[in-house]
């Protein structure tokens, strides 16, 4: 797989592997060889990244996720309504998104913490509330964790954005 940032975008087929690995011991084939090669390789990873989807289950734990962050959520739901178990979801949570389901919703939390205290003059402790936390102290760890500051420094810094 491609990874960037240890998040694969798709599998590649055998066949390309090969020819990456091929290229990968020919330092010198940057002339006529090139020619040839670089349009093969170039319509394989095409073809990769376009035949390979999500399955839908993974699409139904990820929409389900989504729609269900407000409130108290476990693992164990978003596999019951993927169809999954358990163990399923988190390997194919880890496959296509580089994390688990608890860790994806806690992304989505903080996502949309992070658009109210720029959008809105609501208390940090109701938005740390809204993004599952008890406690404001560990909403602004996992904030600034996240995001690299505190969620009252972020609302300072984006002050012009709330309506």
């Amino acid at each position: 797989a491609l990874l960037a940032g240890g998040m694969p975008f798709f599998a590649l087929p055998r066949a390309v592997e090969h020819l990456l690995a091929y290229v990968g011991t020919r330092p010198d084939c940057c002339g006529a060889e090139m020619e040839h090669v670089a349009p093969l390789l170039a319509a394989a990873v095409s073809n990769a990244a376009t035949e390979i989807t999500m399955p839908e289950s993974v699409e139904r734990a990820r929409a389900f996720l989504q729609r269900s962050h407000r409130r108290p959520v476990t693992c164990e739901d978003a596999a019951r309504a993927a169809g999954l178990s358990t163990a399923r979801l988190h390997a194919l949570f880890a496959q296509w998104f580089g994390m688990g389901p608890g860790r994806y919703l806690t992304e989505i939390r903080l996502g949309r913490a992070r658009e109210r205290l720029a959008g809105s003059a609501d208390p940090i402790a109701a938005i740390a509330l809204e993004a599952g936390c008890s406690e404001q102290s560990a909403f602004s760890r996992a904030f600034r964790r996240r995001y690299g500051q505190s969620p009252a420094a972020y609302r300072r810094e984006n002050r012009h954005k709330i309506r």
